[in-house]
């Protein structure tokens, strides 16, 4: 043993190192252990101990527990709790392999400052018991049976009537009488037992004493675990050859578990008896009934309960001992086969039957307490049944309803996934309704409508209802517009469990508005136009009034000057100025769809081709321009004149669009063949027919404009540039009406403009780019011509060109004025020129009034709007020829000599 294993500063640690070093060569086993507070720790075992414990050494310290047998361990702990403080001894019994072991203990106390020592010696003294036992033959048999009883088997010694010793004990007994003194033999039995048992057991012990005779009692002691045991003991006394009783042996059996059984089955039987007498649910015993074949054909009753009773109707004492079959004679055949399934094997049953003799539904559970036997406990659910069959009827109507509605109906959860939809909300937006469900509803909203349906559904959640409009995305990809009303839904505690919505379908209704309030604009749009139109075509026809006298009399004055008079140069600026005005009017005829026009039928390739070196000198130096020009096109019947003037108009307008930054224009001619779908998204859609178009298309890469920009571009004087543009687009607008054809605009700010006009394509062969053949200057005529035009101005110099031309002018301001000169002139008048807006006689009425006197009178028709309008009226009624105001002598003298032979 170690020296650090002991404390330096007292006499007990001398006495303890004497100890250790006398241990080496004692004969007795020898243990060393340290008490500190519960933990007993083993400090040295000499060469003997570990013989007698047969063990080879072992690492010290460790645990007593760890080394020792258990009872040895436990004899300690109980005699070190006796109060002995200097010396104790005891016998202890331990098992073995070959019999119980028995051990005289000796057990010595030392104490230090720091800890408690204890000093065991360990004698073997199994012979010696051996050898007593085997004196007395009559016990040698009693230990050989009593090893391997179950039962407790003790024998005592009985000293004298007051003194009885435990003397011997069997290892049943050691585990009945655990950690009690009982380990330990030769002591009083008084001491082997707690107080007043062992007490008890003395006296009981004394009494068969004195009788002679076997003693059997019941009796309950305490056992080690504080637990009360029930004990049946047997005592029998054993007499040596002189009669005196020596000893007494003891056998003990407990009946402590059957004790507990019976205590348990009497109050599990008070319980059960008061659960079936109070018990809410019905409850029945029946015994099964089987034919020969061991078939189930009835059951008998057993047992009813009082719940039974009230919810049947059925008396107990009309059932017990009957058969169901006699109870009730309608019983099914079908349950008493599934009750005898249960009855015999055991298989329990839930099942809801309707019973039609009681006219009730019960839900029943059956089970079997034992073979041949069943039991059921049942509950009446008749209302419940009637309540579930009206929820479903209910439910089936409501579900019907839903199924039915020409509305949409969404029901979302908490977090906004779809739940359910009906077929409606499903057709509206194109999907399957598996599809739809379990997705968030705001993955079938347009984008713009998410942020709004998430702030609608928090005030949703807060009792708000009223209905919104919101845009949703069908699978397709098209819009699809729902006028959608909801309402939250809250459980039984208040709390939000989603919503239901319904969601009638605008998306007609929406495209209805929507294409009637682009018809609106449309219409707005052309009466504007129309408006515009008239004003400028009235504004234009005066103006060529005017311009007529202008430019006829500078004409007149410069035939009357030698060519190189001073005031030919004069005569020039006014000529150009007249004749920048005539542009000027001719342009608001344009818009106004009534500009001057000589019809071919074109190649719009061709002429755009042909165009191509003026419009390089008309925009931008930065502007590229580019032609994209389809070969072969269909012919339209146009005038080229004004083509080019719209063509020209377009490019200018991009080039300016482009501005000082680079860009490019392109110009794109092809063909297409427009539905009224595409035709109804065009400017002038009213006037177009379906069938074959030719197009130009201008397009840049410039500013672009805005909606509200685009909305006003054609109208006369607006620009976004600035003030004073003139007419460059409302003149495009004019001649594309004039044409019969169509406009669409593209633009956006920052990314371009594309301007698509289109006209109708006619049939036939293209006419050649041929300019029109100029007057000669040296044609006279001769007699006399009628002029009948309400402007002064107009008569006056048509009668001086008249005269320079060598006729005879008669001058009328007006038709009816007109018609009575011509009835007095008779056929010496050769020809009239009529004008064609007059005061209380316009030209038409007046060429029909002249037509009836004179069918063979030639008629050249002067106007200030265009030929095709102004002519148009006279179609097959035998006019003569045109001439556009305002117009030079040379044109004018050109169409005379054309008319008149």
């Amino acid at each position: 043993m170690a020296d650090s294993t002991f404390p330096t500063s007292t006499s007990a640690c001398h006495a303890i190192e004497s100890l250790c070093g006398f241990s080496l060569q004692c004969p007795l086993g020898m243990l060393l252990w340290k008490i500190e507070g519960e933990r007993w720790t083993l400090q040295s075992v000499n060469p003997a101990g570990w013989q007698l414990l047969g063990t080879a050494p072992l690492a010290l310290p460790a645990p007593m527990e760890a080394l020792l047998p258990e009872p040895l361990v436990r004899a300690l702990r109980i005699n070190e709790g006796t109060g002995a403080t200097a010396r104790i001894g005891f016998e202890v019994q331990l098992p073995h392999a070959n019999g119980p072991r028995h051990w005289h203990v000796q057990v010595q106390h030392h104490a230090t400052p720091t800890a408690d020592w204890r000093v065991a010696y360990l004698q073997d003294v199994t012979a010696e018991r051996r050898q007593a036992l085997a004196a007395d033959g009559r016990l040698q048999g009693l230990e050989l049976w009593a090893e391997h009883s179950p039962d407790a088997v003790f024998l005592l010694t009985v000293r004298d009537a007051e003194r009885i010793e435990l003397a011997w004990f069997n290892p049943a007994c050691a585990v009945l009488l655990g950690g009690h003194a009982t380990l330990l033999t030769g002591i009083l039995l008084e001491e082997a037992l707690p107080a007043d048992s062992g007490q008890r057991l003395a006296a009981h012990c004394r009494r068969c004493c004195s009788r002679g005779e076997p003693l059997g009692f019941e009796d309950e002691i305490a056992a080690a675990d504080g637990t009360l045991r029930y004990l049946s003991t047997v005592l029998a006394p054993i007499r040596e050859e002189n009669g005196r009783i020596s000893h007494l042996c003891g056998m003990v059996r407990d009946f402590t578990h059957l004790r507990q059984t019976e205590s348990e089955l009497r109050h599990s039987e008070r319980r059960f008896r008061l659960l079936f007498e109070n018990m809410t649910a019905g409850f029945a015993l029946h015994d099964i009934i089987c034919d020969e074949a061991g078939r189930p054909v009835d059951y008998r009753y057993r047992a009813v309960n009082p719940a039974f009773e009230r919810l049947t109707g059925l008396k107990a004492h009309s059932l017990l001992g009957r058969t169901v079959r006699e109870a009730l004679p309608k019983i099914e055949a079908d349950w008493i086969a599934k009750f005898g399934r249960v009855a015999l094997t055991g298989e329990p049953l839930t099942y809801e039957n309707y019973v039609e003799e009681l006219d009730r539904h019960y839900a029943t559970f059956s089970f079997s307490p034992q073979h041949g036997q069943f039991a059921v406990v049942f509950h009446e659910i008749t209302e419940q049944k009637k309540a579930e069959a009206a929820l479903a009827a209910s439910e089936r109507r409501y579900r019907l309803l839903v199924e039915s509605l020409a509305e949409g109906v969404w029901q979302i959860d908490p977090e906004a996934r779809t739940r359910y939809v009906n077929p409606r909300m499903a057709q509206m937006l194109g999907y399957a309704r598996e599809e739809m469900l379990g997705q968030p509803l705001a993955d079938f909203l347009a984008e713009k409508c998410r942020a709004r349906f998430a702030a609608s559904l928090e005030r949703r959640w807060q009792g708000e209802e009223r209905r919104q409009e919101f845009e949703f995305v069908r699978k397709d990809g098209a819009p699809c517009f729902g006028l959608l009303a909801a309402s939250a839904m809250l459980s039984d505690d208040n709390a939000y469990e989603g919503t239901l919505a319904s969601v009638l379908d605008i998306t007609e209704q929406k495209q209805a508005q929507e294409e009637k309030a682009d018809f609106d604009r449309k219409l707005l749009a052309t009466q504007k136009l129309e408006s515009l139109g008239v004003l400028a075509g009235g504004i234009a026809h005066d103006f060529n009034n005017i311009l007529s006298g202008i430019l006829g009399n500078a004409n007149l004055a410069r035939l009357q000057l030698p060519p190189t008079a001073g005031a030919q140069s004069y005569l020039d600026q006014i000529e150009k100025s007249a004749v920048r005005a005539a542009d000027l009017c001719n342009q608001m005829l344009a818009y106004s769809g009534r500009g001057r026009f000589f019809v071919q039928q074109l190649d719009l390739s061709l002429l755009v081709k042909e165009t191509m070196q003026l419009l390089q000198l008309s925009i931008s130096k930065n502007a590229v321009l580019k032609l994209n020009l389809a070969r072969q096109l269909p012919a339209i019947s146009a005038d080229a004149t004004q083509l080019r003037q719209l063509t020209m108009n377009l490019v200018i307008n991009a080039s300016e669009a482009v501005g000082e930054r680079s860009g490019v224009i392109t110009l794109t001619t092809g063909a297409l063949r427009a539905d009224r779908n595409y035709l109804e998204r065009t400017l002038l859609a009213n006037e177009l027919k379906e069938g074959d178009y030719v197009y130009l298309e201008v397009s840049d890469n410039g500013c672009g404009m805005t909606p509200e920009t685009i909305r006003r571009i054609f109208d006369p004087f607006f620009t976004t540039k600035f003030s004073g543009r003139g007419l460059g687009l409302s003149a495009v607008l004019g001649i594309v009406r004039g044409h019969k054809g169509g406009l669409k605009v593209y633009s956006e700010p920052g990314v371009g403009s594309t301007f698509k006009v289109f006209f109708p394509a006619v049939a036939g062969p293209v006419d050649p780019l041929t300019k029109r053949p100029e007057a000669p200057g040296d044609w006279r005529g001769q007699g006399t011509v009628l002029v009948v035009d309400d402007e002064e101005t107009v008569r006056a110099v048509a009668a001086r060109a008249l005269e320079h031309f060598g006729f005879n002018p008669m001058l009328a301001a007006d038709g009816r004025e007109g018609l009575e000169l011509l009835r007095a002139g008779g056929d010496r008048i050769r020809c009239v020129v009529l004008d064609l807006t007059m005061p209380h006689m316009d030209g038409e009425a007046t060429f029909r009034a002249m037509r009836q006197l004179r069918p063979d009178l030639p008629v050249l028709l002067i106007s200030g709007f265009n030929e095709q309008d102004a002519i148009g009226r006279f179609a097959g009624k035998g006019l003569a020829g045109f001439v556009q105001k305002p117009f030079n002598i040379e044109t004018f003298r050109l169409k005379l000599r054309e008319i008149l032979p």
